[in-house]
């Protein structure tokens, strides 16, 4: 056995998992490290002359925050192919052509249109938007008859909730409603 290096297990990453929907913006190019970022969110907004891509293999190194593993789920795996394997950068627009991105705005829209993204999430009842996040994450890996029963079994366990009486009550009523998250 002399001479045979033995690789110890790579650790596994924590969950830094928010549980709350995070809004990434970038008013500038995302390469490496900040497309780490950027790809954390769940929803993206970026300047209209941003370039996005994970360059580390021009490096010598991989993309070490869950870039390799997955940026496939975020966009075509063609072009996550690509981008992994070359480092090669994209354009806002393609990033938000193959769904990567949800806005693509002016240098000086970023900010207020994440704000306005989030304030739009903050106006809708806490409970359902944490379970409906958590249902988005989960299903990817689930097969269609999980993905359903899974939302079948949180449905009904928030179809009795404050929230979900407020809501209707306050449509029918043609006025805002008040979410207490309960």
């Amino acid at each position: 056995m002399s001479g045979t290096r033995r690789c110890s297990p790579t650790p596994r990453l924590p969950d830094y998992d928010l549980r709350k929907p995070l809004i990434v913006a970038a008013n500038g190019h995302a390469i490496a490290g900040g497309m780490e970022l950027l790809r954390a969110g769940d929803l993206r907004v970026v300047a209209s002359k941003t370039l996005l891509g994970l360059s580390e293999v021009k490096l010598g190194l991989i993309p070490a925050m869950g870039g390799t593993a997955t940026l496939i789920r975020h966009m075509p795996r063609a072009l996550a192919a690509e981008m992994l394997l070359t480092g090669n950068v994209i354009s806002a627009d393609r990033a938000l052509a193959v769904g990567f991105v949800n806005r693509v705005v002016e240098v000086d829209a970023v900010l207020a249109t994440a704000t306005e993204l989030a304030r739009t999430i903050a106006a809708n009842a806490p409970l359902a938007i944490a379970a409906t996040r958590d249902l988005l994450r989960t299903s990817f890996d689930q097969t269609e008859a999980e993905a359903l029963d899974q939302e079948a079994t949180l449905s009904a366990r928030f179809a009795k909730s404050a929230d979900a009486v407020e809501g209707p009550r306050a449509f029918l009523e043609k006025r805002s409603p008040v979410f207490t998250g309960r």
